[in-house]
């Protein structure tokens, strides 16, 4: 019986990451805003990430996870208000206007996040 060697994997790309499209441009952009704008002044300062974090600790967890949240609620947003021209300029209710993100992000593949920030950039032209 002779072993048969399965062939090599795929030498990997040199770039590990593709390009951001856009969108990833914007909600980056979006997110960075409104962090930069929920931490406190102080918090940006070099060597204090936030109060409370130990400062030989270069990673601290409890500052990742406010940061992760306010990114989160950054989001929530942005979604919301996505919502909110969609009720105001196509007449849709609340659920309405959420189950249409919601369907059109999965129809396309993409994030409610790349959807809304695309409604409220069609939109907003339009007002």
């Amino acid at each position: 019986m002779t072993h048969v060697v399965p062939p090599a994997p795929p030498a990997l790309s040199a770039t590990p990451n593709p390009p951001a499209s856009p969108w990833e441009d914007k909600m980056t952009a979006a997110r960075a805003d409104f962090i930069a704008d929920s931490l406190p002044s102080h918090a940006s300062s070099a060597g204090h990430p936030l109060p409370g974090a130990p400062e030989n600790d270069p990673t601290p967890s409890e500052p990742a996870t406010v940061i992760d949240l306010t990114a989160r609620i950054a989001d929530r947003q942005i979604i919301d208000e996505a919502k909110r021209l969609l009720m105001t300029s196509v007449n849709l209710t609340e659920p309405e206007a959420h189950r249409w993100i919601q369907k059109t992000a999965m129809d396309r593949r993409a994030g409610k996040l790349a959807i809304a920030l695309g409604i409220i950039e069609a939109l907003s032209e339009k007002a």
